[in-house]
């Protein structure tokens, strides 16, 4: 179980047996009081729990991949550079060409450029991609990337896949040994690209705004 209050919306994952998850869901629950909602992450078995306490009120079946330990990470040919804290300006400019709410990346700050590795690629003085690390413990040899996107008007050109592979090639080279991201499952040209730097399906989860009781 992992409670994440960095975010306006607190952020509620549960991965563990669900007999065992079930009450220290409840008791996490107790720990939002305040927010008006909650960004829930649950295994499909656990469902009957989250769906009693804290319903979904928006949904999203998704895979989490892994990257193969074998994978070949390919040389895409574009050139991505590690963003820094002073590029947060031209992230957000970027972020704000979303064509809808829905395909903004939701959790997002500009301490992540600091505390993460992130890469992307410029036209000019503006981004056209990126992608970086939404979780790295180093210490436990795990990372999670996320952040995954590209500007509207440059789709379809591999950035998506150039900025992805050089931040999977940053963390390897870290030693980081287990890494991950997550998709929807209805995503099928993200799995696409993802398959293709080597990643593989690892499980299925759903996430989603959740009400929170009372």
């Amino acid at each position: 179980m992992l409670l994440y209050r960095e975010f306006r919306v607190p952020v509620l994952t549960a991965f563990g047996p669900a007999e065992a998850c079930a009450p220290l869901w409840r008791e996490a629950l107790t720990a939002c009081a305040g927010a008006a909602r909650l960004f829930a992450v649950c295994r499909p078995e656990h469902r009957p729990f989250v769906d009693r306490l804290s319903p979904f009120t928006h949904l999203d079946a998704m895979y989490r991949m892994r990257l193969a330990s074998d994978a070949a990470l390919p040389d895409t040919g574009t050139a991505c550079r590690r963003l820094a804290p002073s590029d947060l300006p031209a992230v957000e400019r970027m972020f704000a060409a979303a064509e809808s709410a829905v395909e903004e990346p939701d959790f997002f700050t500009g301490s992540m450029l600091a505390r993460g590795i992130y890469h992307g690629v410029w036209n000019g003085a503006e981004l056209d991609a990126i992608a970086g690390t939404h979780v790295l413990a180093p210490e436990s040899g795990v990372a999670a990337i996320g952040n995954v996107f590209t500007r509207p008007s440059a789709r379809g050109g591999g950035l998506a896949r150039a900025t992805t592979a050089a931040v999977a090639r940053d963390l390897r080279a870290a030693g980081i040994a287990h890494i991950v991201l997550n998709v929807r499952r209805n995503n099928g040209p993200a799995i696409t690209v993802y398959r293709r730097l080597g990643f593989v399906v690892h499980g299925e989860f759903d996430e989603g705004l959740a009400r929170l009781p009372g």
